[in-house]
């Protein structure tokens, strides 16, 4: 077995002001989400804004995000997204080492081929706009999930075909756990 780790980053942690309103505005609409769904503990307790999969052993991170000067789908050393873990909080999964073989061989194949799917942000606002050529966050790290049978595709599709990282924590959390903090 192999573990990999879901990060989560938490709401209103970013410096950044733009960031930081982008953000409230997702966590508070995907929650909103939340309630109608009748998923009242993801309403009540996850503030996530941005998701990204750690493959444990070879020490990297995979996703989708605009950050650090890249733009799209990218795997990126643990320490280089990792510098405050006061931000983020996470859930461990052990996974069956071939399982673990196809997601890190899958993000090595697809890591800087995508852009970031800033239509597919819209799509939580407006679901009735096509499915975009990017991706983001919490659609690509779904995705490799689902290819390592940790969610199924009813799970990661449950929404116009995209997910955010507030369902995939509430998903996750009923199999693995609650999300930790770094130092727990």
């Amino acid at each position: 077995m192999e573990k990999i780790r879901v990060w989560f980053y938490l709401a209103g942690r970013d410096p950044e002001w733009k960031a930081w309103i982008i953000g409230h505005g997702i966590s508070c609409y995907t929650r909103f989400l939340a309630f109608l769904r009748g998923d009242f503990k993801a309403w009540r307790y996850y503030w996530f804004t941005h998701v990204e999969l750690e493959f444990v052993r070879d020490k990297m991170i995979f996703s989708s995000t605009t950050r650090g000067g890249t733009n799209g789908v990218q795997l990126r050393p643990s320490e280089d997204v990792l510098k405050h873990p006061e931000r983020w909080m996470y859930i461990e999964i052990e996974v069956p080492c071939k399982m673990y073989g196809w997601g890190i061989e899958d993000a090595e194949a697809i890591a800087g081929k995508f852009k970031y799917g800033f239509r597919d942000l819209l799509r939580f606002f407006f679901p009735f706009l096509p499915n975009a050529k990017g991706y983001i966050c919490s659609e690509i790290v779904s995705e490799s999930l689902h290819l390592m049978t940790v969610v199924t595709e009813d799970e990661y599709c449950s929404f116009n075909g995209i997910i955010s990282p507030l369902r995939l924590a509430s998903i996750l959390s009923k199999r693995y756990g609650e999300p930790r903090k770094v130092n727990q």
